[in-house]
């Protein structure tokens, strides 16, 4: 209506301008100077309107948050007491006062902080939003203390659920490490849940999978043809056990029904629930590999959610590939620089290097100490790997590399150094290029993350379970130079703290305990394990918010709470700066906030 106001007053204005201009005889006429002054003053009508109606919109979009210990993290470390958001964005901080009296007049909302702490908004640097999801809908193993256990609860899922004929049982989070005899689970295991409905239950570290016979059938494979970058399991007689490993797993994941456009957005939002209830408002997500589906399908999903509406946390998609030609194939579809509203973007390309250390299938340099004629599974030709960053850098997309072990960080730094040398690419110019986990390390490598400007995704949780197995898998010597967080910070590399979930705890409270404390659950070891390589809770929760958006190439948005970011934060139950440390992992979310709205409040 406004608008037809503006385009009347216009309208009558100048047909009675041009009137007076070509007619001679109505120049100075009364009833054509009444008409262009009625047409400015119904145009006037309608710009006032309009401004009425924007400023009532404003209003609407305006808030204070007002009475708490702020900590904007920019660089004097101010703390405010209020900010006036408009919009998406942090206008002003300062006391409550001052807030209150400049703005108070001008908002349609004000939320009392009740004196608690608030920090940025968490932005998990690497992870699976919809392996998440998919997680919470599987059978829970992550606490399963034998094989026996996990057979009776497959068999409960069963009696509990109704199977049709494509359905698969699947689980996740075994850990044969925290089992009363520490063997790895088979095929005849698994048989003893069902011999008619295929079972799959995926280790904690998503890297090795245990099948029954029922599956083995549905993917028809044979014990004879090895997987390149993966391993079918063979017992002493060359039958199958049921562990596959690494690209194998795909051969379960190819065997199952692809889910549709509208199941991957429900349990996309199944997952997205857990990160808001955790104060999580950006993510890093690797999901392309998750389905054995398609691609385009995930982007189509998180398509959906926007549209209606249904997407409350920022995403940045890590694009998972390790064919050339399916590289390309993406590029070519435009694939790369896809954004979707202002929550969802295609980002860095994710290569997966090598395999896990609980598993031993991480790449090492020198073999096993607990299985010596083993180094690990490389998961990528050096040829290949070189290719696929060669391709991304042509085109200005950074690569993101998952290497565990020590042998992997090697190929994976040189890989991306060849292709900048190339590709021709100055220092100024170099991409946000990074090495997901970095867990076995040694003085050299770290240097060389510094000097080629690397981005270190790190997940401090791990570390809760991985220290009573990392001696074990590769030796006093090596363990200390594993998981050293402090020493890669005091180098100079950037740290980006997540916590790759499922495959870990999704809650950045327990990841921040484990970067602070260096203990388990339990509080063990007494001192930490590797003590020196603690880092400070200030550090630590920087890395969570500005490393990470450093790595996404958002820092100009994200990881702070000053004027002109997004007003993305999280008010927590404790004072993490001032709690006695073991007490970190205790703390609870009382809020979360994305872009000024108030996404979670805890009941």
């Amino acid at each position: 209506m406004i608008r037809k106001w503006k385009l009347i007053g216009a309208f009558v204005f100048a047909v009675a301008f041009l009137m007076s201009y070509s007619v001679p005889e109505l120049r100075n006429s009364t009833i054509t100077t009444l008409a262009m002054i009625g047409g400015l003053l119904i145009t006037t009508v309608g710009f006032y309107r309009e401004s009425k109606q924007n400023d009532a919109s404003r209003r609407e979009l305006s808030k204070i948050f007002y009475n708490g210990k702020i900590h904007t993290f920019n660089e004097k470390e101010t703390m405010y007491e209020a900010i006036f958001v408009e919009g998406e964005r942090i206008k002003d901080g300062g006391s409550t006062r001052d807030m209150i009296k400049r703005y108070g007049k001008r908002v349609s909302e004000q939320t009392d902080l009740k004196g608690k702490v608030v920090v940025p908004g968490f932005n998990d640097s690497h992870m699976h939003l919809l392996g998440l999801g998919q997680s919470l809908r599987s059978v829970d193993l992550y606490d399963v203390k034998s094989i026996e256990e996990m057979i009776e609860r497959g068999k409960k899922r069963i009696n509990n659920g109704n199977f049709s004929e494509n359905d698969w049982l699947i689980g996740r989070g075994w850990n044969q490490e925290g089992f009363d005899v520490k063997m790895l689970p088979t095929s005849q295991d698994l048989d003893k849940i069902s011999k008619d409905i295929p079972v799959a239950f995926f280790r904690v570290c998503n890297h090795l999978v245990v099948i029954n016979t029922k599956a083995w059938d549905l993917i028809g494979a044979e014990t004879t043809k090895q997987v390149e970058g993966g391993e079918i399991t063979l017992d002493e007689k060359g039958e199958f056990t049921g562990i596959l490993k690494e690209n194998a797993i795909n051969l379960v994941k190819e065997a199952m029904i692809s889910p549709s456009v509208e199941e991957i957005a429900d349990v996309l939002e199944l997952a997205q629930k857990h990160l808001l209830s955790n104060g999580i408002t950006s993510v890093q997500t690797d999901d392309f590999k998750q389905t054995g589906g398609r691609w385009e399908d995930i982007v189509k999903a998180y398509g959906k959610m926007h549209i209606e509406e249904r997407l409350k946390v920022r995403i940045s998609q890590q694009c998972a590939f390790d064919k050339v030609e399916d590289f390309q194939a993406f590029l070519d579809k435009g694939g790369h620089g896809v954004q979707i509203g202002k929550m969802y973007k295609t980002g860095s390309i994710k290569i997966l290097g090598d395999g896990s250390l609980g598993a031993r299938t991480a790449l090492l340099e020198k073999p096993y100490a607990d299985d010596p004629k083993n180094r690990g599974i490389g998961l990528q030709e050096q040829e290949n790997m070189q290719k696929l960053i060669f391709m991304a850098h042509k085109e200005k997309v950074p690569v993101v590399i998952h290497a565990i072990g020590d042998e992997m960080l090697r190929r994976a730094v040189e890989a991306i150094e060849y292709s900048r040398n190339v590709n021709k690419i100055k220092k100024k110019e170099r991409l946000r290029d990074g090495i997901i986990h970095c867990q076995i390390t040694n003085e050299t490598m770290i240097e060389a993350l510094r000097e080629h400007n690397l981005i270190a995704f790190i997940q401090p949780v791990f570390t809760i379970s991985d220290w009573q197995i990392v001696r074990k898998r590769v030796g006093e010597t090596r363990e200390r130079e594993s998981y050293n967080w402090k020493t890669m910070q005091d180098a100079g590399v950037r740290l980006a703290l997540g916590t790759d979930a499922p495959v870990e705890t999704i809650n950045p409270m327990v990841n921040l305990y484990a970067a602070v404390t260096r203990m388990d659950l339990e509080g063990n070891p007494k001192d930490g394990w590797l003590p020196k390589q603690k880092l400070t809770i200030e550090d630590a929760i920087r890395a969570y918010s500005i490393g990470s958006a450093y790595a996404s190439g958002e820092e100009l948005e994200k990881g702070k709470l000053d004027k002109g970011y997004l007003a993305d934060f999280v008010v927590l139950s404790e004072d993490p700066f001032l709690i006695n440390p073991i007490k970190i992992k205790d703390i609870r979310v009382e809020m979360t906030v994305v872009g000024g709205r108030i996404e979670y409040k805890k009941q």
